[in-house]
């Protein structure tokens, strides 16, 4: 996938999700060293709403969560509505019949408000109004992106995984999943939408964010879940204002983007690497460095797997299987 096309709207992808603020919620618990969206009540039904409009948006239609949001925003300016910080984003949009995506903003300006109140002393509606006016801002934008850029796809969904709490985001260890791994977790959780494993612009947004998890760390000794959304939208708006810069990917990365795809054939049967892939694998053998990348991805996501229940991973492999079959995952074929 390039790194840029040429915008162009088109229907915007359809991500599972929450249409209520019921089921799987993340908790906005701060760790030492990881930042976590953990689900909770896991086996309440999921459901699966439109994040954005189904065709390309009309002026100021950015789709019914990113609308509720700014409902809210107009009725904390009138007065209509308060903000309480002391209840959470699950509470405020059980109130409100509101969904996921206003329950994730309204848990970022809560840790925002807090954390006024702690070094200032108080906090005012007009901070809280701003505050909440940035993130209404920077998810209409997401919106656009959602259904001009479809570059941008695989990006946005791993962001709104990480607002439904979905996926989690890795911590700091030296050794943390590659984008790739990630990419192919994301696969399995929103089968109907079209991935790209060596996606740039993923790869690009993850490791900024990252860096920026990681001097929060080394500033505060912990970094919290409402950060790391906050951090990843924002890069994500970064980098689509950005010119196009095309960079080949150096001989590791492609390695660990291999190793991740063998990995998967060695679990799934019913696949194989496609002669592109298979071509870049023959390419790097031998290479100084590229076979201890490979490894070390291969037996990452190896070991994931090994974690797993055997029902799991059939059923993680038939549906790659099935995007295989429908043309929507490269560098991987059917062997049979």
């Amino acid at each position: 996938m390039a790194d840029r096309e040429p915008a162009e709207k088109t229907a915007a992808p359809v991500f599972p999700g929450r249409t209520e603020y019921y089921g799987n919620t993340p908790a906005t618990h701060a760790f030492g060293d990881v930042s976590h969206a953990v689900p909770t009540a896991a086996s309440e039904p999921r459901v699966q709403p439109k994040l954005a409009p189904a065709n390309a948006p009309k002026e100021h239609d950015y789709g019914e969560p990113v609308q509720e949001m700014t409902t809210y925003l107009a009725g904390l300016k009138a007065g209509r509505f308060v903000f309480n910080w002391a209840i959470t984003g699950e509470e405020a949009a059980k109130q409100l019949g509101f969904t996921r995506l206003f329950a994730s903003g309204y848990d970022e300006i809560a840790l925002q408000a807090k954390a006024r109140a702690k070094t200032q002393g108080s906090v005012n509606i007009g901070d809280i109004i701003s505050d909440f006016q940035g993130v209404v801002q920077e998810e209409q934008r997401i919106a656009e992106l959602m259904v001009s850029r479809k570059e941008y796809v695989a990006v946005i969904a791993y962001l709104r995984a990480l607002q439904n709490g979905d996926v989690v985001f890795p911590g700091p260890q030296d050794l943390a999943p590659t984008p790739p791994v990630l990419l192919v977790q994301l696969m399995t959780a929103y089968p109907d939408t079209k991935f790209d494993i060596d996606d740039p612009v993923f790869a690009s947004v993850y490791r900024q964010t990252r860096v920026f998890a990681n001097a929060r760390i080394q500033e505060a000794g912990e970094v919290w879940a409402q950060e790391i959304i906050g951090e990843f939208r924002r890069q994500i708006i970064h980098s689509a204002s950005q010119p196009a810069v095309v960079s080949a990917p150096t001989d590791c990365e492609r390695a660990r983007a291999v190793g991740v795809l063998t990995a998967v054939v060695a679990q799934c049967p019913g696949l194989r690497l496609s002669q592109t892939a298979q071509a870049v694998a023959d390419a790097l053998e031998g290479r100084q460095g590229a076979s201890d990348c490979l490894t070390t991805s291969r037996d990452k996501l190896k070991g994931e797997f090994g974690r797993k229940p055997a029902n799991e991973i059939a059923r993680i492999c038939g549906s790659l299987e099935r995007q295989v079959q429908a043309g929507k995952v490269a560098n991987l074929d059917i062997s049979h």
